[in-house]
């Protein structure tokens, strides 16, 4: 067999099985990239945490900026005179 085709399919080997250990873990498509790089990319999606309840994008309304750190007689837009000035 022609070393190409023993590459060709090394990589689809790894992409699959970097897809199913992905999967598992709820990262289909990461396990899939990182499979291209074989063991050590089926042993870095294994140690990828799974995604929490609360990963993605949650849309909470608007929210107020409030800086703790502002003091509250400064006008919006202004900052405080800096230790350097």
């Amino acid at each position: 067999m022609d070393l190409t085709w023993i590459i060709v399919i090394g990589l689809v080997a790894g992409i699959l099985i970097g897809w199913a250990i992905g999967a598992s873990r709820g990262r289909p498509l990461l396990g899939a990239v990182l499979g291209v790089f074989g063991l050590v990319g089926w042993i870095v999606i294994l140690l990828v945490p799974r995604p929490g309840p609360y990963s993605g994008a949650v849309d909470v309304g608007p929210l107020e900026h409030h800086d703790p750190h502002r003091p509250e007689h400064l006008a919006d837009g202004t900052l405080p005179r800096s230790p350097n000035d």
